[in-house]
């Protein structure tokens, strides 16, 4: 397979983590605390609340994504190898990363109240666990380019358990 092909795949894995992270965010929200905050809005019902909480965790999902192809991108195209091994590559992933967190964490904070939807604590972990650690960490970790696969932390030990040894 050439660097083409390889890069469109990787390209795509993204964008279908992406998509996963987006619906899994929308059912496990919905499920856990969608009645009782649906009731808690003002003058809303479920399926209201639920277009406008999918709306939230769409905008959540895509800039997330856009994180992750943005650390894509530059570990591709941008880096070279030639300099010092983890140069600043591991800050710029962190760096990366923390925009990931606030987005999962800010978008709803600051989304929510003008989409007139109120939101618990739970809904912030969930939104934090889902896009930041699956939708960028692991995602990170199994699309990252071959010279600089183990800049994400932990990313040596994740990709052991998927050897094929």
């Amino acid at each position: 397979m050439n660097r083409t092909t390889r890069t469109v795949i990787k390209i795509f894995v993204i964008a279908a983590t992406a998509i996963g992270c987006i619906a899994a965010a929308y059912y496990v929200g919905s499920l856990v605390t969608g009645h009782a905050l649906a009731t808690a809005s003002d003058n809303m019902n479920y399926s209201r609340w639920q277009e406008k909480f999918f709306t939230l965790t769409r905008a959540t999902g895509l800039l997330n994504g856009l994180c992750a192809l943005g650390w894509f991108i530059a570990a591709r195209f941008a880096f070279t190898v030639d300099e010092v091994p983890g140069a600043g590559k591991r800050i710029f992933w962190a760096g990366i990363c923390a925009a990931s967190a606030a987005i999962a964490l800010g978008v709803p904070h600051v989304y929510a109240p003008m989409l007139g939807i109120k939101l618990n604590g739970i809904i912030f972990a969930l939104f934090a666990t889902i896009f930041t650690g699956a939708g960028f960490w692991l995602v990170t970790i199994f699309t990252t380019p071959l010279a600089f696969k183990y800049t994400p932390p932990l990313s040596r030990e994740v990709l052991k358990l998927f050897s094929r040894r």
